[in-house]
């Protein structure tokens, strides 16, 4: 008996049953657990002053984010510019990134508000936890995965 290769049995049955996002949305289920995100660090720098809370992400967090780039490196319209590019032209970049609604977005949207997310975790620490939080980043990896 002949075993045929993935690449083989997925031409020949006319498809790829893989998508292109799996590598994101597998986590859908650790999100769905409640598995931990982030850490909220809160330090008392002198008795009664407290810092500034800083967000320490989860090694989940971390895969998320690394699946995310994977994606963005794999298509050259998926780049990061291109994609923040994409957003910053969109009717939806005026709406709160907790607001939007990710159910009638396409998937180089979804990707966009992604990046757009990422983008502002940069200059604001904990933008990506509201958007976990908020339930958006669970909502955006479930829609990928349906595109």
């Amino acid at each position: 008996m002949r075993l045929l290769s993935l690449p083989t049995l997925q031409r020949l049955s006319g498809g790829n049953d893989m998508s292109q996002f799996d590598g994101i949305t597998k986590y859908i289920p650790q999100l769905e657990s409640g598995e931990p995100f982030a850490t909220i660090i809160r330090e008392e720098t002198r008795p009664g002053v407290i810092s500034p809370p800083v967000i320490e992400y989860t090694p989940l967090a971390k895969e998320i984010i690394n699946a995310f780039y994977a994606i963005t490196e794999s298509r050259e319209d998926y780049s990061i510019d291109n994609l923040l590019a994409f957003y910053e032209r969109s009717p939806f970049a005026e709406t709160v990134i907790t607001k939007v609604n990710v159910s009638e977005l396409d998937e180089k949207s979804v990707l966009s508000l992604i990046a757009a997310v990422l983008h502002m975790e940069r200059w604001d620490n904990g933008t990506l936890h509201t958007f976990y939080t908020s339930g958006k980043l669970l909502e955006c990896l479930k829609r990928l995965s349906t595109l």
